[in-house]
C-alpha cells in the first residue's frame, strides 16, 4: 500500500504507477495475469471498463501490436455479459473458480491462455464505484478470505482512481488555459487585460507587445491611458464610468495607441468590463489597427469629394437651363415635351441632393463643416422648419402638428445646422406616412436637456434594421423597386449633425405603429427652469 501511495505521488504518468500496482498485486495474490480499471459510463449510463494497467497475454502477432497499440492509453471493455461484468453491473465480488461452468462467461478467442480460475473485485471511494481489479489463475483458486485480505488495498486504490480523476482534471483544465492563451497570442487583435481598480495590465498578448513596441514586462507595470496620448488618467476614468456603473454592457472607440517610439497607431477598440463572483472586477480591450481601413475611408471621401465637386457645376446649369424652359423662357411647351422637361428637371434636383448631401458628409467626417454656434430660442427655427415643409405635407395630404412648451427655451447651437436636422427628420416623417395621416413634434424639458420629438404615423422601423438606421446609404428596403426614394445619408448625417453641436440622437419604433425620432440638447445655462404642457402651434395644416 505504502509503495503504491508513493508510485503515485512520484510518477508524472499514472499509468506507471498504475502498472507497479498490479505487480504488486499479481505478487501478492499469486495470480498468473490480471487488470486494474476504470468504472466509466456511457451518455446513456451503461458502465464499461477502461484499464489502467493490464497484463500482456499476447500470443500472436496480431494480438501483440494491439497490446502495444492500446495498452498505453488504456483499453476498453463494454461487454457486460462476461465474468468481471457480472461484477461492474453488480458490484459485488466475483469468484469464479472454475470459469468454464459459470454462467456468465463470454468464451476466450482462439490461442488464448487457459483462465483457470478468475476474481473481479469492485472497488468502491464511499459508495460510487470507480474501479476494478480482475485477476486470473492463482493456484487453488480464490476465496472470500482472500477479498477481506486486501481490503485496505481497495480502500487506497479507490483514493489513488479518484486522485487520478482529479490529476486528469486538472491537466486538463491547464491544457485547455494553456491552449487558450496560445489563442489569444496568436489573435492577430491585441488584447489587453487590465485590473478595474488599480488599471494596471496583468495580460496583454503578442500583438499588443507587437503594436506598441514595449516588453511583457514594461506593459505589466503600465496603464491603459500610459499608450493612448488623446486621454488623460481623469478621462480615461470618464470613458470607463458606464461600464462600471452597469450603465453599458460594453463601448467601442475609436483612438490611437502610441508606440514606445513615438509613432501614433489609429486602432479601433471594444471594451467590456468583467465582474463576476469570487473574482477580481477586470476590463478586457479586443484592439484592432485600423491604419489600412482609414487610408481606404481618405481615398474613398477624396473620391466622393472630387466627383461631387466636379459634378455639381454643370448640374446646377442643368436644373436651371430646365427650370427656364419649364417656366416658358423659350416659349409655350407641348403638354408631351413638358412632361418630359418636367421629369428631368426632378431628377437633375435629385442628383443635386445626393451630390449636396455627399458633400455634408465628407465634411462632416473630415471634421472641416464649419458651425456657428450661438444661443438661439428652440422654437422659432422649429416653427419655421415646419413652415418650409407644408407644401410637401400638403400634397401628400399630411397633418403638421407642433406640441411644445409655452415659455421659451434657448439653447446653443448653429441655427441652419438645426434646421437641416428638422428638414432631415419631417421630410422623412412626411414620406413614410400615409395619406391622411399626421406627423407631430413634440418639445419638453427636463432637468439637463431639452428634448425634440418627431413622430410620424407610418409603417414602423422592422426590429432587424435598428442597428443600422444610423448608417450610410442604409435604408430597410433597399431593392432596386423599392416605393421610397433617397439617398440614405440623411439620418447619417443628421446624427453627425446633432453631435457635433453637443446633443445625442436616438429613436423608438415597432414595426407597424410608426417611428418617433428625438434629439436632445443641452439648454443655454441662462434659462429658468420651464415647466412643459402640450400646446398647438397653430391650426394643422389640411389636406387642400
Amino acid at each position: 500500500m505504502a509503495r503504491a501511495q508513493s508510485q503515485f505521488i512520484r510518477e508524472t504518468h499514472r499509468s506507471k504507477a498504475f502498472d507497479g500496482l498490479l505487480s504488486d498485486i499479481l505478487s501478492l495474490t499469486q495470480s498468473e495475469y490480471g487488470f486494474v480499471g476504470e468504472v466509466l459510463h456511457t451518455t446513456k449510463g451503461k458502465p464499461y471498463l477502461k484499464t489502467y494497467a493490464i497484463s500482456n497475454i499476447a500470443w500472436n502477432d496480431a494480438t501483440r501490436a494491439f497490446y502495444e497499440a492500446n495498452a498505453p492509453q488504456g483499453m476498453e471493455f463494454h461487454n457486460l455479459e462476461t465474468l468481471f461484468g457480472a461484477a461492474l453491473t453488480t458490484g459485488e465480488p466475483v469468484i469464479a473458480n472454475h470459469p468454464a461452468t459459470y454462467p456468465r462467461r463470454g468464451g476466450l478467442p482462439e490461442g488464448h491462455p487457459s483462465l483457470d480460475t478468475f476474481l473481479g473485485i469492485p472497488v468502491h471511494h464511499g459508495v460510487e464505484l470507480v474501479a476494478m481489479i480482475g485477476l486470473s489463475n492463482r493456484p487453488g483458486g480464490y476465496d472470500q478470505a482472500l477479498i477481506e485480505y486486501m481490503r485496505p488495498l481497495l480502500v487506497i486504490l479507490g483514493q489513488l482512481v479518484v486522485a487520478a480523476r482529479i490529476q486528469q482534471q486538472h491537466r486538463k483544465g491547464q491544457q485547455e488555459l494553456s491552449r487558450f492563451k496560445n489563442t489569444l497570442d496568436r489573435t492577430l487583435d491585441c488584447v489587453f487585460m487590465f485590473d478595474a481598480d488599480s488599471l494596471k495590465f496583468f495580460y496583454v498578448n503578442e500583438g499588443a507587445i507587437r503594436q506598441v513596441g514595449y516588453s511583457r514586462d514594461e506593459l505589466l507595470h503600465m496603464h491603459p491611458f500610459d499608450i493612448k496620448p488623446d486621454f488623460t488618467e481623469a478621462q480615461f476614468h470618464v470613458l470607463i464610468a458606464p461600464l462600471r456603473a452597469g450603465e453599458q454592457d460594453s463601448l467601442t472607440v475609436e483612438t490611437t495607441h502610441k508606440h514606445k517610439y513615438g509613432q501614433r497607431i489609429p486602432v479601433e477598440i471594444f471594451l467590456q468590463y468583467i465582474a463576476t463572483k469570487d473574482e477580481p472586477a477586470r476590463f478586457v480591450a479586443i484592439v484592432r489597427d485600423v491604419t489600412e481601413r482609414k487610408r481606404v475611408e481618405r481615398m474613398k471621401s477624396e473620391f466622393v469629394s472630387t466627383v461631387s465637386h466636379e459634378l455639381r457645376t454643370p448640374l446646377t446649369s442643368i436644373s436651371g437651363a430646365l427650370g427656364l424652359l419649364i417656366g416658358g423662357a423659350l416659349g409655350t411647351l407641348s403638354e408631351q415635351a413638358r412632361n418630359m422637361i418636367e421629369i428631368a428637371h426632378q431628377n437633375s434636383l435629385r442628383l443635386t441632393f445626393l451630390i449636396n448631401d455627399l458633400l455634408d458628409m465628407e465634411k462632416l467626417l473630415a471634421g472641416k463643416m464649419r458651425f456657428d454656434m450661438q444661443v438661439q430660442s428652440l422654437m422659432p427655427p422649429l416653427a419655421q422648419s415646419i413652415s418650409d415643409i407644408q407644401s410637401y405635407a400638403r400634397q401628400r395630404k399630411i397633418r403638421l402638428n407642433l406640441n411644445g412648451i409655452t415659455d421659451e427655451i434657448s439653447v446653443n447651437v448653429d441655427l441652419q445646422r438645426l434646421q437641416q436636422v428638422m428638414a432631415n427628420l419631417l421630410s422623412n416623417a412626411t414620406k413614410f406616412s400615409p395619406e391622411g395621416g399626421m406627423v407631430e413634434v413634440t418639445v419638453s424639458r427636463g432637468d439637463t436637456t431639452a428634448r425634440v420629438e418627431v413622430r410620424d404615423s407610418g409603417p414602423g422601423i422592422p426590429a432587424a434594421f435598428h442597428e443600422h438606421i444610423f448608417q450610410k446609404f442604409a435604408q430597410a428596403d433597399a431593392s432596386d423597386t423599392r416605393q421610397k426614394g433617397g439617398t440614405g445619408l440623411g439620418l447619417a448625417i443628421t446624427r453627425e449633425l446633432i453631435e457635433r453641436m453637443g446633443g445625442t440622437i436616438g429613436f423608438e419604433s415597432v414595426e407597424g405603429e410608426g417611428a418617433l425620432f428625438f434629439f436632445r440638447i443641452t439648454p443655454a445655462p441662462s434659462n429658468p427652469n420651464i415647466s412643459c404642457h402640450s400646446l398647438i402651434w397653430q391650426q394643422p395644416v389640411h389636406p387642400a
